[in-house]
């Protein structure tokens, strides 16, 4: 799997919200006309307009080079002006890339390769995409290293189980060999169907021992996060889809 992923996260400005969107709006605008080996380009924004979450999925390191290229730097100074970012990697990163963003950016973590997922199955061809994906749910933990091949295991029979299931658009998982954290992308056209498949496969991780499980729940009731996750740290929770290419 050679797709690269992006989370981030960011804090909107006092009185900024406006100018905020009319900038993302632009981004966002750019972006679909040049979108080859863009995958997924997914802004949600909270109910209060001080929080921004994104979600970036690219064929592979090149196409998200084409992308920094051509929408990030001609905006670049605008978006730092009305908030600040922190971003985790996860995929298909090279080690090289990862350490220019470290040293650039500080603390970037990464969640690891790419073992199982849907986006593989879809073609960048715009026709070919599935779309209105309107939640998204981003679960970390970590696994001790004799439950590794119990999480690539479940990983692979819930993408299995998935293939052709058209009200879930993106269930990726990631592990990190090296520290024994993992993470789930899950993005779907409605909020209950993307909350039932992360709580299944997190419940069943939790059964293998997995621990200090956090989640980013965008797109989806504060409420019903809180009933079905509470075991969890809860980051960002609610808002609204806003802008995105799926």
């Amino acid at each position: 799997m050679n797709l690269m992923f992006m989370v981030v996260r960011m804090a909107i400005n006092p009185g900024a919200t406006e100018n905020f969107r009319k900038t993302l709006a632009e981004v966002v605008r750019i972006a679909k006309e040049g979108s080859d080996g863009l995958v997924g380009y997914e802004w949600f924004l909270s109910p209060d307009g001080r929080d921004c979450t994104v979600i970036e999925v690219y064929d592979g390191p090149a196409a998200h080079a084409k992308h920094v290229q051509r929408v990030v730097l001609p905006h670049a100074g605008k978006l730092r002006e009305y908030a600040s970012s922190q971003m985790s990697l996860a995929g298909n990163v090279p080690d090289e890339m990862l350490k220019q963003m470290r040293g650039r950016l500080g603390d970037v973590p990464y969640l690891g390769v790419q073992i199982a997922g849907l986006l593989d199955a879809f073609s960048t061809n715009a026709e070919k995409r599935p779309s209105a994906m309107s939640a998204c749910i981003v679960a970390t933990g970590t696994i001790t290293s004799n439950k590794m091949q119990n999480l690539r295991e479940l990983a692979d029979a819930s993408a299995r189980d998935l293939v052709g299931k058209d009200d879930v658009i993106a269930f990726e998982w990631f592990l990190n060999q090296d520290d024994g954290s993992f993470a789930i992308i899950g993005m779907g056209r409605t909020p209950a169907t993307i909350t039932d498949r992360i709580s299944h496969a997190l419940d069943t991780l939790r059964t293998e021992g997995a621990s200090e499980i956090a989640l980013d729940a965008v797109g989806l009731d504060p409420a019903e996060v809180a009933k079905r996750f509470g075991y969890s740290r809860l980051g960002r929770v609610g808002g609204e889809r806003i802008e995105g290419v799926l």
